[in-house]
């Protein structure tokens, strides 16, 4: 059993760079299936120096029988244990122990964190433009709230895709001023009706810049 910090949400190639308050944990976890009649969940508990009881993000396998299993945490600049948060400072390491079998810890991966010139600067950049927090709570199974930062008075357009890339619903079409802002999903379609268990995806456009993430909804 493993588990590997991924680069981006294509989980292709492991993490090699540092990473900030506010950048996202792609967590890939290799094991056993546990329960091969089912697409299983398993769990990861995230520690770190100014976190020690850690929080709990739960993975989902990408398939029957896999043994895959994917998901993101978000870095924060400070803790949280209410808000399940982690946060983390320049040169924390962040302790992942997973969970397959929700009975046995089957391992334990160091990932080395920090802040560097480079990281500002993507800061920096990301606050020139847009950028979108990672939903909380994630996976959820009635509402979430999505948070996202705009770098300038700007028409805005926050919408939910599925899986298919068919649009679920539009939640912002209208001007919006720069700074933080949020806004809560009921996890219903633009008809209203609850929308089935899966993946889906919410895609922030703000004039020219656009940004995405992927959430999941187990009802």
């Amino acid at each position: 059993t493993s588990v590997t910090v991924m680069d981006d949400s294509t989980y292709t190639e492991p993490l090699t760079g540092s990473l900030w308050p506010g950048a996202t944990l792609y967590i890939q976890l290799e094991g056993d299936d546990w329960n091969p009649s089912y697409i299983d969940p398993a769990l990861v508990i995230i520690t770190s120096g100014p976190d020690p009881y850690g929080i709990g993000v739960a993975l989902i396998e990408t398939g029957t029988s896999t043994g895959l299993y994917r998901g993101t945490a978000e870095i924060q600049a400070s803790s949280d244990d209410a808000n399940n948060q982690i946060g983390t400072g320049p040169l924390d390491t962040l302790l992942i122990r997973a969970f397959v079998d929700p009975a046995v810890c089957d391992t334990v991966t160091i990932v080395s964190i920090g802040v560097g010139d480079d990281d500002v600067a993507d800061l920096q950049k990301i606050e020139e433009v847009c950028y979108l927090h990672q939903n909380h709570p994630n996976p959820f199974g009635g509402a979430t709230r999505i948070t996202y930062r705009v770098g300038e008075a700007v028409h805005t357009r926050l919408e939910i895709y599925n899986i298919s890339g068919q649009l679920v619903r539009t939640l912002i079409d209208e001007p919006v001023s720069s700074g933080v802002h949020s806004i809560q999903w009921d996890g219903r379609n633009s008809n209203g009706d609850a929308v089935r268990s899966g993946i889906y995806f919410y895609r922030l456009q703000a004039g020219a810049s656009s940004d995405s993430r992927k959430m999941i909804i187990l009802r």
